[in-house]
């Protein structure tokens, strides 16, 4: 939402400086109409009512590249909820965001096209009589014009940086991967409370599902977990206390994200365990509380000390001792992106829960399991539903891969849009200026300026406007990019990589924007600038 209001603010700071430059063109027309007597405000309804023409035609082809866009979007259709169910992203144009468009365009054209109005209805009558290129424009409203393309230049700089910042965060989650082994995973999840199973039933079940499945054919590892790695569904949290740490004041227990697996899910998912040991088959629900931690964990509350052996206290410090068993790898838990936090893992003996996810490494193709894993689950109960059967690499390409792709897409569309619509600014303020300044550039040329000389002196404004909204952008953009590091990715300092390919680019390009009319003026004939009006 936010880039898109960016991007509404370049076209509407395009579209003011058009505005503007189409009235200073305009100066004997609404002279006439003064002088013959034409009211002020009449004129201004006039101008706005030229407004708003040009921002309906603009909202209808906006309304088109809409349609278009949710065409593109069914491109995606491979980006799926992940259920048994066929149910697909609906793509469409909904209604009341398209109302609210078209508002928001008339609006705009109204706000765009007001200061305009007002400034072209104060014209000098004898000047705008005698000719359109007398009334050379004041510094105020030169400067008026600049600021707008200055703005224009920061706000595509700002946009085409937060893009590329996304496919850098995004390449850089996935690069250095997630911590565990995704190939030739299986998974299938289960709720038994679906066939009313009470807690004893459910735990026999799951007992029962583990020890069948470990010795069907073609299977190298089970487990079973509360949530799948980068799933859907949102991991639990533990509230506790650790032994040996100075609780703050304003404090009485920690939390930290959490997940329930059993004996078997470390080997499965190739999550090393760094320190002490994975569960066992001896920590059942009469056994002492025991739980794993990773890393991030160790690191944050025991800095520099061994976390084996420890204890949390859950709730409180006087609650239920956890004895701190293992230290398993920090993996990406939620989001391909995430930055490193707590986590806590818990035995399902003695954190018993309902909806579980079976996940099985194969030898080979992990699809050639699901038709064993049905034979199992029917012998244990045929009313019980497999939900999300898939390999697991499917699931981690739309969860981790394809789903942020969409979104680096339109954050890089939203950006090209930015930069285009600079251009056309740039190109329209340079232009404008060269035709106000032609028998001033005509009579140079008479007297000897060199095309060389034309041209850098028209160039020289438009690199000044240039490199001004550069600078305001770097300092939009490093706060763009403190906003990603901080929210999505896990990333710190500054990538200098982003702004090295994307501050030089925009510089050429808008640029090459100023070079063409300056190119242009650089070529007028002395004899057709002097007889110019």
């Amino acid at each position: 939402m936010i880039l898109a209001l960016a991007v509404l603010l370049v076209a509407c700071t395009n579209v003011a400086g058009l505005l503007l430059s189409r009235a200073r063109t305009r100066t004997r027309e609404i002279a006439v109409r003064l002088a013959i007597g034409a009211g002020r405000f009449r004129l201004i309804r006039l101008l706005l009512t030229e407004s708003l023409i040009l921002a309906s035609l603009g909202g209808l082809a906006g309304i088109a590249i809409g349609y278009g866009v949710v065409e593109w979007f069914h491109t995606y259709q491979n980006v799926i909820f992940m259920t048994d169910l066929p149910l697909s992203i609906p793509f469409r144009m909904d209604t009341r965001a398209l109302l609210a468009s078209l508002v928001l365009s008339v609006l705009s054209a109204l706000l765009c096209g007001l200061a305009p109005a007002l400034q072209s209805t104060r014209v000098d009558l004898v000047n705008g009589l005698k000719s359109a290129d007398v009334d050379v424009p004041d510094r105020k409203r030169l400067w008026g014009r600049n600021v707008l393309v200055v703005a224009q230049v920061a706000t595509s700089l700002m946009l085409l940086t937060a893009s590329f910042l996304m496919v850098r965060g995004f390449q850089h989650g996935v690069l250095e991967g997630n911590g565990f082994a995704k190939d030739h995973l299986l998974m299938a999840s289960f709720d038994p409370r679906l066939v009313q199973y009470n807690v004893a039933q459910t735990q026999q079940f799951y007992k029962l599902l583990a020890e069948r499945v470990r010795e069907a054919p073609g299977v190298q590892g089970e487990a079973l977990t509360q949530n799948v790695p980068l799933g859907q569904e949102d991991f639990d949290g533990v509230a506790f206390v650790p032994d040996d740490f100075q609780m703050p004041r304003d404090r009485e227990n920690f939390n930290s994200t959490m997940d329930t697996v059993d004996q078997g899910y470390f080997e499965t998912m190739g999550i090393p365990i760094l320190r002490g040991r994975g569960f066992l088959a001896s920590d059942t629900a009469e056994a002492p509380r025991v739980a794993i931690v990773n890393e991030q964990f160790a690191k944050h509350y025991w800095p520099g000390e061994d976390a084996v052996g420890r204890h949390i206290r859950l709730d409180s410090p006087t609650g239920t001792p956890v004895e701190i068993v293992g230290v398993a790898q920090t993996i990406k838990y939620q989001d391909a992106s995430e930055k490193a936090a707590d986590f806590v893992y818990m035995p399902l003996a003695q954190h018993p829960v309902a909806r579980m996810a079976l996940m099985l490494r194969s030898s080979g193709d992990p699809l050639q399991l699901v038709q064993p894993v049905k034979d199992i689950v029917r012998t244990l109960d045929p009313n019980l539903p497999m939900l999300h059967t898939m390999s697991y690499e499917d699931f981690y390409l739309n969860q981790a891969v394809r789903g942020p792709q969409i979104a680096i897409d339109l954050v890089g569309s939203m950006g090209v849009v930015g930069l285009l619509l600079t251009i056309a600014g740039l190109y329209g303020l340079v232009t404008y200026n060269v035709s106000r300044r032609t028998r001033e550039i005509g009579i140079r040329i008479a007297l000897g300026a060199a095309s060389s000389d034309v041209l850098r002196l028209v160039m020289g404004k438009g690199l000044v406007l240039v490199g001004m909204g550069t600078v305001i952008g770097l300092a939009m953009g490093f706060a763009v990019e403190q906003l990603m590091n901080s929210m999505l990715f896990n990333a710190g300092g500054v990538d200098i990589l982003a702004y090295i390919i994307v501050v030089p680019l925009l510089f050429l390009v808008t640029m090459l924007a100023v070079y063409v009319p300056a190119r242009r003026a650089s070529r007028i004939a002395p004899t057709q600038a002097l007889r110019y009006e």
